[in-house]
């Protein structure tokens, strides 16, 4: 066990300040542990390096201790966000079969000038960044599928249906209606 429960190291790859409980085990570091002036923010839960915070271009940061919340103190999910969020959604495919595709939501994407639209893009091969508008909703709720700019409340871009497709199909419990 180390001697002291605050331990400040002036030299080494770690320098930095060590924090450990009172049966030795690590608690949590606040270190400079890269090449230059970064830093890193460690906690541990029984010696298991449980949440990481880098300073350095490249590390990687995680939190792997139960759920996250943002804007609440009891998450029920591995993330949860309370509150309006600024961002643009990647949804990327872990597993390597050819037909997967990477998805992304984004805003201020669809729609004439593309302000104030939602739109839901896709790669086109897996690995790739999803740049492929597939559908959307612009600031004045006209739907597009297969359509960028849709100056209908729905319009559908032609070859979406099929090639040489000219009726778009709605399921009844019974039969397919043309209309």
């Amino acid at each position: 066990s180390p001697s002291n429960l605050l331990d400040i190291k002036s030299n080494g790859s770690s320098k930095g300040l060590d924090i450990h409980h009172s049966n030795g085990n690590m608690v949590a570091q606040l270190i400079h542990g890269g090449s230059g002036d970064e830093g890193q923010l460690k906690l541990y839960d029984s010696n298991i390096e449980t949440v990481k915070i880098a300073g350095e271009s490249g590390v990687n940061s995680f939190i792997n201790s139960g759920n996250f919340g943002v804007g609440t103190s009891s998450p029920a999910q591995k993330l949860q966000i309370n509150g309006a969020v600024y961002a643009t959604l990647g949804l990327y495919s872990d597993h390597s079969y050819s037909g997967n595709r990477n998805w992304r939501f984004i805003t201020n994407g669809f729609g004439s000038g593309a302000w104030g639209g939602l739109a839901l893009r896709t790669s086109t091969g897996p690995g790739l960044i999803p740049n492929t508008t597939r559908f959307g909703i612009d600031y004045l709720g006209n739907v597009g599928i297969g359509i960028n700019t849709p100056s209908a409340l729905l319009e559908i871009g032609n070859g979406v249906l099929g090639p040489n497709v000219g009726n778009l199909y709605v399921l009844s419990n019974t039969s397919h209606q043309a209309i």
